[in-house]
């Protein structure tokens, strides 16, 4: 039995596997307790749903998480790590790609020399949680002094009216929600993704802008933190930080680094893509199996790294005592 749930449903199916006593598993997607927070500013009822999380998530076989960070927290919180097994997906690289980048794309949107503009991207759900007031707020911190910048809002949500209130007066497109094809050319045609979000356990935007050729800003907090390269693929920012944000966003504004960051991205994608992904799913106890294999292989490579490094730091001591005109015989 498999869960993907903590609610009503997601009971139902652990009562159901209690009662017939099936292995059970359940997917953990989303941090609930942090959005009671934001939503109603009360640490009393985000501190009662985290014990209700926890102890609905204590009672399966095996909990699949979909970021290493959240697999810590949520063993910080209580859960064992022997339950904890960390979900394998990524993005298709052929679909979000570079060559859907279109000349004139935002043209239709009302932008007037798109060329000359600097496109800032935000792609997912317009809602409180994803800390789209900070975006708001540093975007028309750089615009003050950086006008060729525009801001791009791909999406929908509860929160639409109030960021739209938040940036009256400033240049920004609204798509709506998108998909499909329009969705890929909007993401290749912008030319940095801005994902400031604390609260996701993972991120698949960040990846598919990555996939476009964009180099990506995220939190330090939450799964997007993992999806990119630090200084390379993107940046990392202080989490709900208006002047980190404003930063990071500055730096990218200047060209040479924007294209070099945004083909490093590309590069970050292809060479860790997974060819069958969702194997933690479907083949849950071959995974574990690959997955250990894999820490033998890579707890091996470091043993014999650190003898190499050792020889090789002998090797600098013994020419080092040669110099000065006598031989160590103690190494």
């Amino acid at each position: 039995m498999h869960v993907s749930t903590p609610g009503t449903v997601g009971l139902a199916g652990l009562l159901t596997a209690k009662i017939l006593q099936l292995p059970a598993a359940a997917t953990y997607h989303t941090s609930f307790p942090e959005y009671v927070e934001n939503y109603t500013q009360d640490k009393s009822l985000e501190a009662l749903t985290w014990r209700y999380m926890i102890m609905f998530y204590h009672a399966f076989d095996e909990v699949i998480v979909p970021s290493k960070c959240i697999a810590e927290f949520l063993h910080e919180r209580g859960l064992r790590n022997r339950k904890l097994l960390l979900l394998d997906r990524w993005v298709d690289p052929q679909h979000y790609h570079p060559r859907n980048r279109q000349p004139g794309f935002w043209q239709d949107y009302g932008l007037v020399n798109e060329d000359q503009k600097i496109k800032y991207i935000y792609v997912g759900r317009v809602s409180v949680e994803k800390d789209l007031q900070t975006l708001a707020e540093a975007y028309k911190k750089l615009h003050q002094t950086k006008s060729q910048v525009h801001l791009i809002i791909v999406g929908d949500g509860p929160y639409l009216n109030e960021i739209k209130q938040q940036l009256d007066g400033y240049p920004v497109i609204y798509t709506g929600f998108l998909e499909g094809q329009d969705l890929t050319r909007a993401y290749a045609s912008a030319d940095v993704k801005v994902f400031p979000s604390t609260t996701d356990t993972w991120g698949n935007s960040p990846l598919e802008a990555q996939a476009s050729g964009l180099p990506v800003i995220v939190s330090d907090k939450g799964g997007p933190q993992e999806l990119i390269e630090e200084g390379i693929t993107g940046y990392r920012v202080r989490g709900k930080d208006v002047d980190s944000l404003v930063e990071a966003m500055m730096k990218l504004m200047d060209d040479r680094t924007r294209v070099r960051m945004g083909q490093k991205a590309r590069q970050f994608i292809e060479e860790n893509n997974i060819e069958e992904p969702f194997a933690a799913i479907f083949c849950a106890e071959e995974y574990r199996q690959r997955v250990k294999q894999m820490r033998k292989m890579k707890k091996h490579h470091q043993t014999q790294q650190y003898a190499l490094d050792t020889i090789v730091r002998i090797g600098q001591i013994q020419e080092s005592d040669k110099t000065k005109g006598y031989v160590n015989y103690a190494v």
